[in-house]
C-alpha cells in the first residue's frame, strides 16, 4: 500500500552506516550475504555492508522480496539485481546516499524529495520526514515533487502540526498558507481560499466527502480531531479531476497515520490557558515476527474551557489501523476510529451596537446556557487495497465508511444592541433536536496507474472512478423562550431556565436526504521533450439528490419534496510544466468549474442551471540546497458563472425562488517557501494576494464573502540553537493580515418578538489589519523527551477573527494564552 506517497509529508526508513565515501564510486564492491527477503531487509543489509546510504519510501518495498545474494558486488550491480522486477529504480543522491523511487517518475536531482532528519537522534535506523512530492491532489495521482506540479499545492507536516499544536482541523488550516478561516461557532471553524469557500475533502485521496447542511457545523462528517492523520494536502485552486462538484477555492487531502515496521510509542501531553488539557499515546509496530502483519493505535482525549464564559468541549477519539502483506504485490489496509465529543458550546458570535458600531463588549463575554449541549458519535470504516500489476502498474481501491450522529440543544440572542439602553430587545431563540440527527457516508473510489514510455519519452497515466452515496437525517425544532435581555454587558444563563421539556412537536422540521455522485477521470502526463511535460485530463461527473423536508405546524403538516439530478458532465483538466534548469520550472494550468445550484427552483419551478466557470493559473517554482527548500509564485483568475442568485421579483421560502444571473471572480497571486533555510532551520511563509467580488446585475459587491482579505501572510518557522545550545530551538508563527469588511442590510429597531420597528438599512462592518505574533521555545531533554512552550498572540492584540452583522456573528480572536507540551518517543 502506498499511503504515505500520497502526500509530501511521509515517513521514509533510512538505512545508514558505519563508513562514508570520500567519493561517488559506481564501481566500489562490497562482499554481500544476502538470503531471500523482504525487500526492505535486504536494501538494509546492503546499506550496512557497503556502508552507504539507503533511502527510500517505507511502503514502496512493501509486500515485495529479493532473490539472494552472495559474493562480491559492485554496489549498483547489487542493487540492480535486488530491484530488477520489483518496479523500482536507484539514483545516486550524493557520494554516500542512493534513493530508491518507482520507475518512470519524472524527476532530476534536483527534484528529490526533501529530507531531515530529527535533531539529535541516534545513529542506525532513523526516521526521515519527506516534504516534495505528492500524489492525492494532482493530475496524475502519481507521486510527483512539488516543482513538477502545475498547480499551487502545499503540505501542512506532522513536524508542523506538532509545534503549533494543531489538535484539530480547523486549527491546522487557520495556519496554513493562503487559507483563512472563519468562526461558525465554538466549535469549528470554514476555510476559505482565493474567496471561496473550501467544501472540497476527501481522506487519503480518495473520493470527495459531502460537506454537510448547517445541521452538522463541521465541514465533513468527522470530528475534525487530527489524532489519526498524518498531515494534510491543501490545493489552492480546484479540482477539476477527482472533486469536480465544489467551489473552486480549493481542496483538503487528509492523510491517515499509517503503520511503521519498527516498534515505537510516541506520547504527548500539554496544558495551556483556560484548562486547555490534551494527552494523547501513539503505538505502531509489528505484530508478526517477518513484519508482515503491522499495526498502530492512537488514543486521545482533550478537553478545555474558553476564553469566553460558560463554554466548554471534551473530546475522546481512538484510531486503530492494521497492515497486512497479503502476498508478494499485494498490501491490505483496515482500520477505523471512534470519537465522541461532549460540548457545552456557543452557537453565534457576539452582536454590534444597532448603530453598527463596535460596543467594546469584554472579550469573555458570550451568550449560551448552562443547558445547552452539542454532543456526537464517529464511527468510522475504512479499507484500502493497494496491488502491483507488475514494473510499471499499480491498482488502488479505496473505501471509507463513515457514520455520525448529533444531538444537541442550543440558544443565542440573534439582534443588535440597542444604543440607548444597552440592552438586546428580543427574546433569544433556541434550537433542539427532537431526536438524534446524523449522517451515513459510503465512499469508494479506485484508481489504476502506470508508466511508459511514448517516442522513447517518459508517460504517467491514471484511469479511475470514484462513488458517494450520503444519507442523512435530522428532526429540530425552534422556539423564542425567555425575556429579552435587560443588560448585554451584564448576562447571567441562570436567568434562563432549560425550555426544552414539555416542548411538542408543532413548529418543528423533519429532513431527510439521499445524495449520490459518480464519477470517472483520466489523466495523462508525458514529457514532450527532456524539460517539457504536459498533463491533460478529464472527468465526467454525475450527481443526484433526493429529500424531502416536512414542517410540522400547530394545525398541519406540510411536506415539500426535492429532487435534482444531472449526468455526464465533463469537467477538462490541461496543464504544462518546462523545466528552465534543475533550480526553477514554469507552469500553466486550466481546470473547469462545475457546481450545482443545490436544487434552487425558479419562479415557474424549473430547476436552476448549475454554476460554470474557469480557473486559470501560471507561475514559476524553484528548489533549492539540495530539494530541502522549495519555492512557488502563481499568477491566478477565477470566473464563476450562473450563480444563484435570489428573485426578488418572486416571495423566495426554502429553494424558490432563484435566477442564475450572479457572477463571482477572484484574481490574485500566491507566494510560498518551504523547507529548510539551513540544516536547523525550518520554514514555511507566503503571501497571498486576493481581489474577488461578485457582480449582480446592476450592482457590484467587492468580496462577495466579505472577509477575504486582499493582503494575507503567514509565517512559520523553527531554528536549531547551535553549540552549547543545541538543545534548544527557537520559533514561532505571524499571522498577519489587511482589513476585511462586510456588507449587509438590517433592521436596526426590533420588538420582543422580533418585529422590525425602524426599516432596513444598509450596513458595513469593518476589522482593520492585524498581526498575530506567536513565539515558541523548544529544548530536547534526552534522546526521547523534548518539551516546548507557545505564547500565542504574545502582544495580546484584540481584533475580530470574524466579524458578521450588528445582530451577531462577530468573534473575537484569543488572547493571549499559553501552551506547554511535552512530548516523548521511544
Amino acid at each position: 500500500m502506498n499511503l504515505h506517497t500520497l502526500v509530501p509529508a511521509l515517513v521514509m526508513t533510512v538505512a545508514c552506516f558505519s563508513s562514508v565515501l570520500g567519493a561517488e564510486r559506481t564501481d566500489a564492491k562490497c562482499r554481500l550475504t544476502l538470503a531471500s527477503a523482504p525487500l526492505d531487509t535486504s536494501l538494509a543489509e546492503v546499506g550496512r555492508q557497503c556502508g552507504v546510504q539507503i533511502l527510500y519510501f517505507s511502503d514502496i518495498t512493501a509486500g515485495k522480496t529479493s532473490p539472494k545474494l552472495e559474493g562480491e558486488y559492485a554496489i549498483d550491480e547489487a542493487l540492480h539485481r535486488l530491484l530488477d522486477g520489483a518496479g523500482l529504480r536507484f539514483q545516486r543522491v550524493n557520494a554516500n546516499a542512493i534513493e530508491i523511487t518507482r520507475s518512470g517518475a519524472f524527476d532530476t536531482r534536483a527534484d528529490r524529495s526533501r529530507r531531515r532528519a530529527e535533531p539529535g537522534a541516534g545513529s542506525g535506523l532513523q526516521e526521515v520526514v519527506i516534504r516534495g512530492t505528492a500524489e492525492g491532489l494532482v493530475a496524475t495521482r502519481i507521486e510527483t515533487p512539488l516543482r513538477q506540479i502545475p498547480q499551487t499545492l502545499s503540505v501542512i507536516s506532522a513536524e508542523q502540526m506538532r509545534q503549533q499544536n494543531n489538535f484539530d482541523l480547523g486549527e491546522a488550516l487557520g495556519d496554513a498558507v493562503g487559507i483563512t478561516t472563519l468562526r461558525r461557532n465554538s466549535l469549528f471553524l470554514s476555510a476559505y481560499s482565493r474567496g471561496f469557500q473550501v467544501t472540497n475533502y476527501t481522506l487519503d485521496g480518495g473520493g470527495a466527502l459531502r460537506p454537510f447542511s448547517q445541521l452538522t457545523y463541521g465541514p465533513i462528517l468527522l470530528t475534525p480531531d487530527l489524532a489519526g492523520i498524518d498531515h494534510i494536502e491543501v490545493l489552492r485552486g480546484a479540482n477539476a479531476l477527482f472533486g469536480a462538484d465544489g467551489l473552486p477555492g480549493g481542496a483538503i487531502n487528509l492523510v491517515r497515520k499509517r503503520p511503521l515496521r519498527q516498534a515505537s510509542v510516541a506520547l504527548s501531553s500539554s496544558a495551556g490557558s483556560w484548562n486547555n488539557l490534551r494527552q494523547e499515546v501513539d503505538v505502531t509496530g509489528p505484530l508478526t515476527r517477518d513484519a508482515a502483519l503491522r499495526g498502530r493505535l492512537d488514543v486521545s482525549f482533550a478537553r478545555q474551557d474558553y476564553f469566553y464564559d460558560y463554554a466548554q468541549n471534551e473530546r475522546k477519539t481512538a484510531f486503530g489501523v492494521l497492515d497486512y502483506d497479503l502476498t508478494e504485490g499485494t498490501l491490505l489496509t483496515v482500520g477505523g476510529s471512534y470519537s465522541w465529543n461532549r460540548a457545552r458550546p456557543v452557537e453565534a458570535g457576539l452582536p454590534l451596537l444597532a448603530s453598527g458600531a463596535d460596543p467594546g463588549l469584554p472579550r469573555s463575554t458570550s451568550y449560551t446556557f448552562d443547558w445547552a449541549r452539542f454532543e456526537t458519535g464517529m464511527r468510522e470504516a475504512f479499507l484500502r487495497v493497494d496491488q502491483s500489476l507488475g514494473r510499471d502498474r499499480h491498482l488502488k481501491l479505496n473505501a471509507t465508511w463513515l457514520d455520525g450522529r448529533l444531538d444537541f440543544a442550543l440558544g443565542n440572542f440573534v439582534r443588535a444592541i440597542d444604543t440607548d439602553t444597552r440592552g438586546i430587545p428580543r427574546q433569544p431563540m433556541g434550537r433542539y433536536t427532537l431526536q438524534p440527527g446524523g449522517q451515513k457516508q459510503l465512499n469508494v473510489e479506485s484508481t489504476l496507474t502506470g508508466s511508459g514510455e511514448w517516442r522513447g519519452r517518459p508517460v504517467d497515466w491514471a484511469i479511475g472512478g470514484d462513488f458517494l452515496r450520503a444519507d442523512s437525517q435530522s428532526f429540530t425544532r425552534q422556539i423564542a423562550f425567555g425575556a429579552p435581555l435587560a443588560d448585554a454587558y451584564r448576562f447571567d444563563p441562570a436567568n434562563y431556565p432549560d425550555p426544552v421539556p414539555g416542548q411538542t412537536t408543532a413548529l418543528s422540521r423533519r429532513e431527510e436526504t439521499r445524495h449520490t455522485l459518480f464519477g470517472l477521470f483520466t489523466s495523462l502526463r508525458v514529457a514532450l521533450t527532456e524539460p517539457w511535460s504536459l498533463s491533460v485530463g478529464a472527468r465526467i461527473s454525475n450527481e443526484r439528490l433526493e429529500s424531502n423536508i416536512t414542517s410540522y405546524f400547530p394545525t398541519s403538516v406540510v411536506p415539500r419534496p426535492l429532487e435534482y439530478e444531472y449526468k455526464s458532465h465533463v469537467t477538462p483538466y490541461l496543464g504544462t510544466l518546462f523545466n528552465l534548469d534543475e533550480t526553477w520550472s514554469v507552469y500553466a494550468s486550466y481546470a473547469d468549474i462545475f457546481l450545482t445550484n443545490g436544487g434552487f427552483v425558479r419562479s415557474d419551478q424549473s430547476q436552476l442551471s448549475p454554476s460554470r466557470g474557469v480557473n486559470m493559473e501560471a507561475g514559476v517554482k524553484g528548489t533549492w540546497l539540495d530539494g530541502t527548500l522549495n519555492g512557488s509564485a502563481a499568477l491566478y483568475k477565477i470566473v464563476q458563472r450562473g450563480v444563484a442568485l435570489v428573485d426578488t421579483a418572486a416571495v423566495s421560502t426554502g429553494q424558490c425562488c432563484y435566477t442564475s444571473g450572479g457572477r463571482n471572480t477572484s484574481k490574485g497571486a500566491d507566494l510560498e517557501l518551504t523547507g529548510h533555510l539551513a540544516p536547523t532551520w525550518l520554514i514555511g511563509t507566503g503571501y497571498t494576494f486576493n481581489e474577488s467580488k461578485q457582480v449582480v446585475p446592476g450592482q457590484i459587491y467587492v468580496a462577495p464573502l466579505a472577509q477575504s482579505p486582499r493582503h494575507l501572510f503567514r509565517l512559520w518557522t523553527d531554528y536549531g540553537l547551535p553549540g552549547l545550545w543545541q538543545r534548544w530551538s527557537i520559533g514561532g508563527t505571524v499571522h498577519a493580515q489587511s482589513s476585511m469588511f462586510s456588507d449587509y442590510t438590517a433592521c436596526p429597531v426590533v420588538n420582543a418578538r422580533g418585529a422590525c420597528l425602524s426599516g432596513f438599512r444598509d450596513f458595513q462592518t469593518v476589522q482593520n489589519s492585524y498581526a498575530v505574533i506567536s513565539p515558541r521555545a523548544g529544548y530536547r531533554i534526552h534522546e526521547h523527551w523534548k518539551v516546548g512552550l507557545n505564547v500565542n498572540n504574545v502582544f495580546d492584540r484584540r481584533y475580530y477573527h470574524t466579524i458578521g452583522s450588528i445582530n451577531g456573528g462577530n468573534w473575537y480572536g484569543e488572547p493571549r494564552n499559553f501552551l506547554l507540551r511535552l512530548d516523548g518517543e521511544f
